[in-house]
């Protein structure tokens, strides 16, 4: 009998134990956003997405250290309607210069930005074999690509002040209404640090298996978004002289437009941020506090 109450209890103890060191893998997703507030138009949140790869080493039986690399995908969504925007352009044809005008309406764009995060976390959690658990850190944000996928409505006339007259169907001269014309491209971002916190329940089973089940929440310390020079940024409807009837759509990073004349960049700040919820599954290593 007491060869059987001594068995339990070891048995008890291994359930209730912790590994020293842990291994994991995880994943999980949620609302996130690039989060900027463009001088025109509206932005809004997207859908963020993670999976990585962890290790944990626990100091004491509540508390620890983790780290890891793990894969983030962040987005953000903008809309911009009835916008006009009109420049000087070249005529290659008739070597002579026109004003250009273009009118974008039903426009709207996705970003999208993948990361490479390298996270430092000190964890805390309750004993026993049902745990809470809440970890806080930072974590390092390298950029591993970055593009945007916009479409909208297009109508682009030209006026010759020699002639004193707009021309407003001449598609070979690239002038016309055009449904949904793309605007398709990459971007280009820098690397950032995030603080990052998490909290949930972790389950602990038999053979040193643990689910964690939470919540993350992560926000840029610093903005992502490589400053440019507003001189050099084009049009969002860019006149292409050489190929009119294939003019250019660019996206609103990489674009600028007249405010009383003066050139101004739709957007100059980007802070990632995301929340979602995480699932994550651990293998215990042995070495048990």
């Amino acid at each position: 009998m007491k060869k059987i109450l001594l068995l339990n209890l070891l048995l008890l103890c291994r359930v209730y134990a912790q590994d020293l060191h842990e291994v994991s893998i995880s994943g999980g997703g949620g609302f996130s956003s690039l989060m900027y507030k463009p001088s025109l138009g509206k932005q809004s949140e997207g859908f963020d997405s993670r999976f990585g790869f962890g290790y944990s080493f626990f100091v004491t039986s509540i508390f620890g250290i983790s780290t890891g690399l793990e894969f983030a995908f962040y987005n953000a969504k903008f809309k911009l309607n009835n916008f006009k925007m009109q420049y000087q352009a070249i005529d290659l044809e008739e070597d002579v210069d026109f004003i250009f005008s273009s009118t974008l309406s039903g426009y709207e764009e996705t970003q999208s930005v993948a990361m490479l995060q390298i996270p430092l976390m000190l964890q805390f959690q309750t004993n026993g074999r049902y745990k809470f658990y809440i970890a806080a850190g930072a974590k390092a944000a390298i950029p591993m690509s970055g593009s945007h996928s916009g479409s909208g409505n297009v109508v682009n006339s030209g006026y010759y002040e020699e002639e004193n007259f707009e021309y407003t169907e001449q598609g070979f001269r690239g002038f016309g209404t055009y449904k949904d014309k793309k605007a398709d491209g990459k971007d280009n971002f820098k690397s950032s640090f995030l603080a990052s916190m998490e909290m949930g329940m972790k389950w602990r089973f038999n053979d040193g298996i643990s689910i964690y089940t939470g919540a993350y929440f992560d926000y840029g310390f610093s903005n992502i978004f490589k400053k440019q020079d507003v001189e050099k940024l084009q049009q969002m409807v860019e006149y292409n002289s050489a190929n009119p009837p294939n003019f250019v759509m660019n996206g609103i990073l990489n674009s600028q437009w007249k405010n009383n004349d003066a050139p101004q960049a739709f957007v100059t700040k980007i802070t990632p941020m995301a929340i979602g919820i995480k699932i994550k599954v651990a293998l215990g290593l042995g070495g048990e506090k």
